[in-house]
């Protein structure tokens, strides 16, 4: 398994959108670490779908990152189908908050994913960290 390094923005970004209430959220997963003596949820991933949907269906995703002295957010989706749209609406949200990947993980699946969020956490609160992925749903 390649390590997946993340470059984030060195200004503020808010796109990400929390569609709770307008969609359905299917899955969420989040970046947990310790930073200063606290444990800190510093990466926030979440997938949503119309309540009515189908394999074709658009799948859209927000992340938001928190450090010291910056907030980020970004919203991407993905459509079609015989891919991994999950990867791929996180992929366009990173785009959208400006978070760049040393690799891409649109369509590759939830292994890549996970990377992904550890190294947006990693970028956070440093290499030596502690990173936990949880997957809320």
């Amino acid at each position: 398994m390649n390590s997946i390094t993340a470059t984030l923005p060195r200004a503020a970004r808010s796109t990400g959108k929390n569609l709770s209430g307008q969609k359905e959220l299917v899955s969420a997963m989040s970046a947990v670490t310790v930073i200063n003596g606290k444990m800190r949820e510093v990466v926030i991933a979440r997938w949503y779908k119309a309540r009515k949907s189908d394999g074709a269906s658009p799948v859209y995703a927000s992340i938001w990152a928190y450090g010291a002295g910056f907030d980020i957010s970004g919203y991407g989706r993905a459509t079609g189908y015989g891919y991994h749209k999950a990867s791929a609406a996180l992929s366009a949200a990173m785009d959208s908050a400006g978070i760049v990947l040393s690799e891409r993980i649109d369509g590759v699946g939830e292994g890549a994913i996970r990377r992904a969020l550890e190294a947006i956490a990693r970028a956070i609160a440093g290499d030596a960290a502690e990173i936990l992925i949880i997957n809320h749903a």
